[in-house]
Parts: C-alpha cells; structure tokens; sequence
C-alpha cells in the first residue's frame, strides 16, 4: 500500500513536471514567435521608411513587397517639401529699367557708351530730348545674360550720377516653353518625314495632292514654333535694359509785368489798326471781286437811266 502511494506521488510529480515543461516551452515558443513578430514589425517600419522614397510599401504578414504607386505621391508631395523644384537657370529671360540723375550730361553719356563696350553690350534704340531745363535720353542696351546685374551695379554705382530714380528688374523661366518647343519641333519633323516616305509611295494625283497639302501645314507648323524658339534664344542670350539719363539745367524764367490801363489802350489802338491793314489787305486779295461787282453797278445804272430816258 506504501508503494502504491509513493507509485501514485512519483506519477503526479512527474505529470507536474511534464506539464510545467510544456507550459514553459509554450511560453517560449511564444515568446520566440512574439520576437520574430516584433523584429518583423521592426524591420517593416525600417523598411517602409527606407522605402518610401522609391514608393514601395511591404505587405504585414506576408512578407511581400507591393507597388502602390507612392513614387509619384513622394516625388511631387512629400520630397518637393524639402527639396526645390527643378529650375532651368539657363533659360531665363531678364530685363531692366533704371532711370538716373547725373550732374554733368555729356560726360557721362561717353561713361556709360564705355560701359556698355566693357560688357559686350550694344544700343539698340536712343531717343534724345534737350528742352530748356532738362537735357535727357533714353537708351536702350542689349549685353550678354551673365553680365546683366553687374551693370546694372555699375550704373547705379558711377561717380557722376547724382541719385537713382528707380531701379526695376524682372526674370522669367522660360525652360518649359524652350524645351516643349524643340519637343514639337522634333516631332512635327518626324511626322513630316513620315509624310515625305508616303509622298513618295503615292501614285494617284489625289493622294499626292492631300499628302502635299498636309505636309505644308505641317511645315507652316514648323517654322512658326522655330521663329518663336529663335526669338527665346535671342531673348535669353542677351538682356535688355532701359537706361533713362537726364540733367536738370539752370533756366531763369522772364519776369511778366502786369499791364496797366494805358498799356491795355495802346494795345488795343495797335488791334484795331492791324484789323485795318488785314481788311485792306483782303480787299487787295479779292480785287478781282471787287472789280467785277463794281462794273455790275455802273452797267446795271446805265441801264436804268436809258430805260429812264426812253420814257
């Protein structure tokens, strides 16, 4: 009976034992699925992180990478916070006005045509005025692109001029229309060139005929956008600037006396008078008027006085 108890105790002890192993071992397993889930979960924000910049997003659970299209949403939203738009600095088109008083006209006229040599610029129009208390002229200057601030510096900067009335700049990127232009440009060539291969497959005088026509529109299309690209490039080589220049001279005024009553008189007598000699001369302009109407009357009373005497 003893060793059936101590039977009956060693048996429980060891299903204890069993047990307490099992729960551990699930404890375990547990605690080794949870870390592989959380280094899983771990490696999933790195890898988001680390991927969303190529717009890619990793699937939880299974492991499988998937395109959702985020590149374009990166690109345009989340990076084009922190980073700036693409610009195309050489082609931009500047200009400029500035307008300045100079102490003395002439010599700082030769200053400025010296400048504009010096940075390979050129007078493209001048308009020059001389009144009787200012001198002034307008000049306007095409130079390289480049050299555009420094002589606007330059101006601004020189011995001989008293204060700058204004000073105005402006700047346009103009890359997107340059290089949607040579874009069509290229492609209009092509489709030209693919009408020139069915111009010369072309048989019938109808087909020739429309085939031409298209290619002259095409054509047409062509030149139109090439002046207009030739235009931007001249535009973006070369700036255009404004220069105003003026002096202001001394001008003394005559001093008008009031006049007085005699004066008005006299005045008036020597109106009159004028009147008199610019009627006599109206006279002397219609003379032969005059003349003819004179020669009406005389006739006119002969007449009546014979008519007078025939009675």
């Amino acid at each position: 009976m003893k060793a059936l108890k101590l039977l009956i105790l060693a048996t429980g002890m060891l299903m204890f034992v069993a047990c307490d192993y099992g729960n551990e071992s699930n404890v375990d397993d547990y605690s080794v699925d949870s870390d592989v889930e959380f280094e899983s979960e771990a490696d999933q924000a790195s890898d988001y992180k680390a991927e969303e910049a190529q717009g890619t997003y990793r699937n939880k659970g299974s492991g499988e990478t998937l395109k959702i299209g985020l590149a374009r949403f990166v690109d345009n939203d989340v990076d084009g916070a922190n980073k700036p738009a693409m610009r195309t600095n050489d082609k931009i088109i500047k200009k400029g006005s500035v307008g300045v008083k100079v102490k003395d006209y002439e010599k700082q006229q030769h200053f400025f045509e010296d400048l504009i040599r010096k940075y390979d610029g050129y007078k493209s129009n001048e308009n020059e005025r001389r009144e009787i208390s200012r001198v002034s002229n307008t000049i306007e200057i095409r130079l390289p692109n480049q050299n555009f601030e420094q002589f606007i510096d330059a101006i601004s900067n020189s011995d001989g001029v008293m204060h700058v009335d204004y000073k105005r700049t402006s700047a346009v990127d103009v890359g997107e229309e340059y290089f949607d232009l040579m874009t069509r440009i290229k492609t209009k060539k092509e489709v030209e060139k693919r009408y020139i291969e069915i111009l010369r497959k072309a048989n019938k005088i109808t087909d020739i005929l429309a085939v031409e026509d298209q290619i002259r529109v095409i054509r047409e299309e062509i030149e139109s956008k090439e002046g207009r690209l030739r235009f931007l490039k001249d535009r973006i080589s070369l700036s255009t600037i404004s220069l105003y220049v003026y002096q202001e001279l001394e001008y003394d005024a005559p001093l008008v006396d009031k006049p007085t009553f005699m004066g008005k008189v006299a005045k008036a007598a020597h109106t009159g008078w004028n009147m008199i000699l610019s009627f006599l001369l109206f006279l002397v302009y219609i003379w032969p008027i005059v003349l003819l109407f004179i020669v009406t009357i005389v006739a006119y009373k002969k007449r009546w006085l014979l008519f007078k005497n025939r009675r």
